[in-house]
């Protein structure tokens, strides 16, 4: 630093999209998801069951990512800190498994519907899984922000104490005189 008070830039790396598990503005560097840059989307909730909802369809949206890559739809619950695979694509656009009584996805749109035998406990319905990203218009972007913080320098008191021995070291081996300096 040429002055006691100064700054020290750098580049803040920012997720540019929502996607899975990653919400846009999230810091790349201190939220890392290794699966953003990828195909796969690690969680993409379709719903939050009360306990007494049996039917899920994302809030009547349609998955985010599309168009979605057969049998490649998973579906989950996430109750109180347990994750359970409850069903799975068959590669026709239904899904299967048996807590579910019904479900349905659209791989070109991305419409998904799920119906529970019995209505799963308080907790999130959300699914996995990968789109076909040479199809998709969709390109996880990172936004480069130049941030920078203020560095002050402060006064501090400190002696040095060395040998002779340490001072004819100095100068035979680096050519630099330690009482000069």
């Amino acid at each position: 630093m040429t002055a006691p008070v100064g700054a020290v830039f750098y580049f803040e790396l920012k997720y540019g999209d929502s996607k899975g598990n990653v919400t846009a503005g999230d810091k790349l560097v201190k939220d890392f998801n290794r699966t953003y840059s990828s195909e796969y989307i690690d969680h993409e909730t379709i719903g939050t069951s009360n306990g007494a909802l049996q039917t899920f369809t994302k809030g009547g949206l349609p998955l985010a990512w599309l168009p979605v890559r057969v049998t490649k739809v998973k579906v989950f619950t996430l109750i109180a800190g347990v994750t359970t695979q409850v069903g799975a694509d068959d590669g026709a656009g239904n899904i299967t498994g048996a807590a579910l009584s019904a479900g349905t996805i659209n791989y070109t749109t991305g419409a998904i519907s799920v119906t529970f035998n019995v209505a799963p406990a308080a907790g999130d319905v959300y699914v996995t899984y990968e789109y076909v990203s040479e199809a998709s218009s969709n390109v996880p972007t990172v936004n480069i922000d130049i941030a920078l913080v203020a560095v002050t320098a402060k006064s501090r008191k400190i002696k040095a104490l060395w040998s002779s021995e340490a001072a004819d070291d100095l100068k035979s081996l680096h050519g630099v005189n330690l009482k000069a300096a």
